[in-house]
């Protein structure tokens, strides 16, 4: 596969994260609409892709910028561990930020923040088999497991992560414009 960077313009990447920004933001939609009609599972494993999505668009996004333009996108797009990878890294990074933003405890500038990392670092490593277990009846060690057992609170840190990552999408690329970004080019 040759790197989709290569072949496109910026307008053409920033049509991309605009395009992949819209539908995680539909997924999430739909995730909630359907987590309101009682199904957990399927609602966690929309979360999961909107998550994805939101991480699709912003490495799309990186590789407009000029520090980034090499980034191996093309990866994003035949990976799920790399788009989950992505949005933990993402994810972790926003959460340190407003961590030092806020105002510390006495001698703890990170009080809280580590714990939001640890749950993100966890969501990383379970969000394909969050995905897969939302969408598919499975049969592990002779027992059977239904989409219907996902519990509220896998939802919850699922839906977390997905407003996280969104939420960065959404500004950048919808509130966001291209002549923004390529005005840090110059």
């Amino acid at each position: 596969m040759k790197e989709i960077r290569s072949i496109k313009s910026d307008e053409e990447m920033w049509e991309g994260a605009v395009l992949s920004t819209k539908n995680a933001s539909d997924l999430f939609e739909s995730a909630v609409y359907i987590f309101d009609q009682g199904k957990l599972g399927c609602a966690s494993s929309l979360m999961v892709l909107s998550t994805e999505e939101s991480a699709k668009a912003i490495s799309i996004g990186f590789s407009i910028s000029p520090s980034h333009n090499n980034f191996p996108i093309s990866k994003i797009f035949m990976s799920h561990k790399q788009k989950h990878n992505h949005a933990a890294h993402v994810s972790s990074v926003i959460h340190m930020i407003i961590g030092l933003l806020r105002e510390p405890e006495e001698g703890k500038p990170l009080h809280g923040v580590c714990g939001i990392l640890a749950e993100i670092e966890e969501w990383r490593k379970e969000a394909n088999r969050i995905k897969q277990k939302g969408f598919y009846v499975d049969n592990q060690n002779d027992k059977w497991i239904s989409p219907s057992q996902i519990d509220v609170d896998v939802y919850k840190k699922t839906k977390f992560q997905a407003e996280t990552l969104l939420s960065i999408a959404e500004g950048f690329f919808i509130k966001g414009s291209l002549n923004e970004i390529q005005s840090y080019k110059s």
